[in-house]
């Protein structure tokens, strides 16, 4: 059985999966530091370093909203990052979970969401196993005929 991480190359699978744990890991520290995740942006930049961008949160704005006015700004920088990982809070299944959503500029690599649900035991945070789904390419779309 092919998935699609074969018709990716290893520099573009390893960038993402790259990207995909520096996410939670940085997730997993500004849980244990501050007890609650605000979202951010991991990224790789055009010269393969990593990166983070904060998120401005403004009170009067929709959760829904501030991932659409993101995305907007990251279709801005698309041409000086090669990947893109939003990362937040969200309840998946009835729990807390770190949600990514997960992003490169190959047209060949799929955008996915990946949740790991988490609990708090005394500001030591457990993070646990990785869903993933296909999802919406929002920052590079892929060109239909």
């Amino acid at each position: 059985m092919t998935s699609w991480r074969d018709s990716l190359s290893k520099t573009v699978a390893g960038e993402m999966d790259e990207l995909l744990d520096a996410s939670l890991k940085a997730a997993k520290e500004r849980l244990d530091a501050d007890d609650v995740l605000l979202p951010f942006v991991q990224v790789v930049e055009d010269d393969g370093s990593q990166g983070t961008r904060m998120v401005e949160i403004v009170e009067d704005v929709r959760p829904d909203q501030l991932l659409e006015e993101l995305f907007e700004k990251l279709r801005t920088e698309r041409d000086q990052v090669r990947a893109v990982a939003v990362v937040f809070d969200a309840i998946v299944g009835g729990a807390r979970a770190v949600q990514v959503l997960l992003e490169h500029r190959s047209p060949k690599a799929p955008a996915l969401v990946l949740a790991a649900p988490y609990k708090a035991q005394k500001r030591r945070h457990q993070i646990g196993e990785v869903r993933a789904a296909e999802g919406e390419r929002r920052i590079w779309p892929v060109a239909t005929d």
